[in-house]
């Protein structure tokens, strides 16, 4: 979750008691600790050509679902989707999947404006399955 979208959220919220700042300042924390973590993360691999070592392959000798995501980030966001392809098809069949977090968005607003919690653990579980399934497919 980022916080960008959040700060659309806030502005139309008035805050009306300290529930609900409280909750905001902490959706905004969170979300500004993830967006800070992926800018550095892509800006290191912008300068170094280098992107973080996985311990899953060097533990294992096998590529993770997540092995040439970051490479394929910096070419969908350079528009290069063959090359994104090359470097893992999850991330081009994730695309339409991140659509699915906008949801999550919408929800977060919810939960700061009103206090409920409506995220559902399936909703995750599912993502981690499709995650599991291509890295097994990946290495046979």
């Amino acid at each position: 979750m980022t916080a960008f979208p959040l700060l659309f959220i806030l502005v139309q919220t008035n805050l009306p008691d300290e529930a609900v700042k409280k909750r905001a300042k902490a959706v905004f924390a969170n979300g500004s600790i993830i967006l800070a973590a992926l800018s550095a993360l892509l800006v290191s691999y912008h300068l170094t050509c280098h992107g973080l070592p996985c311990l899953f392959r060097a533990l294992t000798g096998y590529l993770c679902p997540g092995c040439g995501m970051t490479r394929a980030a910096v070419a969908i966001l350079g528009e290069d989707f063959a090359k994104a392809w090359q470097y893992t098809p999850l991330s081009l069949t994730l695309l339409p999947v991140f659509a699915f977090y906008l949801l999550y968005i919408y929800k977060t607003g919810r939960y700061i404006r009103k206090g409920e919690e409506d995220f559902k653990l399936g909703e995750s579980v599912f993502l981690l399955l499709i995650a599991i399934c291509f890295a097994i497919a990946r290495n046979l």
